[in-house]
């Protein structure tokens, strides 16, 4: 039989990693309404990172892995206006 493991954390800790990942973007030299373009499969990263652009302001652009180079390409077209990182 496969089972799956689950790890928990609390909320507090999910806060303190958010909140590490916002003033990484920052000191990148993002800053409110820069956009950031997330090329990754959903997990639990995604989410922080997602949740420290959402804190900072940052525009978070998806770009979803599992499209392929089209997806890509597609996608950066669509948000070719200034996104500032991938």
């Amino acid at each position: 039989m496969n089972y799956l493991i689950l790890t928990f954390i609390f909320l507090s800790e999910v806060d303190a990693q958010v909140d590490l990942l916002a003033t990484a973007l920052l000191d990148l030299g993002l800053k409110e309404g820069s956009r950031l373009g997330l090329y990754c499969n959903t997990r639990y990263e995604w989410q922080l990172i997602a949740q420290a652009c959402f804190r900072t302001g940052i525009v978070v652009v998806t770009v979803y892995a599992n499209l392929g180079e089209e997806g890509l390409a597609y996608a950066l077209e669509q948000g070719n206006d200034g996104i500032s990182e991938l």
